[in-house]
């Protein structure tokens, strides 16, 4: 048995696939490029995270309501009589633990152009044991967001959406996993 097999068995599917679908990790343990661009963009602390799209974020001392480029999320209710879409808790959750409510040590990087209802789309990445990740790009490679409808995305984007997809990777267990902009 394979190891996609073996983590596909298993209940943590949807976690476990998304960290066999990593990004790219300079050689040699040495900071690549990428790295150390990644390195210079300012850190936050976490004022509060809404929903998995939304933030504020606190950038040298100012307050930013941002939102993740790129991305649309299942929709989740914290009101019980309101109807939420599957994975919309575990993608809210996921991207509370990845960004923190402590200082992770996550990058900011705010130039992303355009705004969202006010909000400035920005990128946000976090470091890991294997390098940076990009917050939206990970949710997309977990089965927890949908590429933007819309949007120009990039193949890499489109490689990821379509890897979890084919591997029933979190809200693509389903069969045909209704999208937010048709919920």
């Amino acid at each position: 048995m394979s190891i996609l097999q073996a983590v596909k068995k298993s209940k943590l599917r949807a976690l476990s696939v998304g960290y066999l679908l990593l990004t790219s990790v300079s050689a040699q343990g040495s900071p690549s490029i990428v790295d150390r661009a990644i390195e210079s963009l300012p850190s936050f602390k976490v004022h509060s995270i809404p929903t998995a799209k939304r933030a504020r974020v606190y950038v040298n001392g100012t307050l930013h309501s941002i939102t993740l480029h790129s991305i649309d999320v299942p929709y989740f209710s914290y009101d019980v009589f309101q109807l939420s879409q599957p994975y919309g808790y575990e993608a809210l959750m996921w991207v509370k633990n990845a960004m923190g409510w402590s200082d992770h040590g996550c990058r900011i990087d705010l130039g992303v152009a355009g705004s969202v209802n006010g909000d400035a789309r920005a990128r946000v990445y976090c470091p890991s044991r294997d390098g940076w990740y990009d917050l939206s790009h990970r949710m997309i490679e977990l089965g927890l967001a949908w590429p933007q409808q819309g949007c120009c995305v990039s193949d890499s984007v489109s490689a990821r959406a379509e890897q979890a997809r084919v591997h029933h990777v979190g809200l693509w267990s389903d069969e045909d996993p209704l999208p937010p902009w048709v919920f």
